[in-house]
């Protein structure tokens, strides 16, 4: 299960989370959908005023990045995406 922390409020919806941090301040959020079957819609609730997000596009393997308070995500089954959060 996933625990919020300073930056990160909530996963809400069919998700499997982690971060991991490199070697410099940002983090990376790797969500992931829990079903094999079904598409699900995952929300990551952040604190924007502590960081903000990019998520990475493997098509043209750069991160773009996310506005609004919070990241929506639309996971088709089994899919995952990376997000960069980066100190605001």
């Amino acid at each position: 299960m996933f625990r919020p922390d300073s930056w990160i409020r909530s996963i809400e919806g069919s998700a499997i989370a982690g971060t991991f941090t490199g070697t410099g301040p940002d983090r990376q959020l790797f969500v992931c959908n829990a079903s094999h079957r079904d598409a699900s819609t995952v929300i990551v609730r952040l604190d924007r005023e502590a960081c903000t997000a990019d998520r990475f596009d493997p098509r043209i393997q750069t991160y773009q990045p996310i506005a609004g308070p919070d990241v929506v995500l639309s996971l088709p089954p089994a899919a995952g995406s990376l997000l960069r959060l980066r100190s605001a």
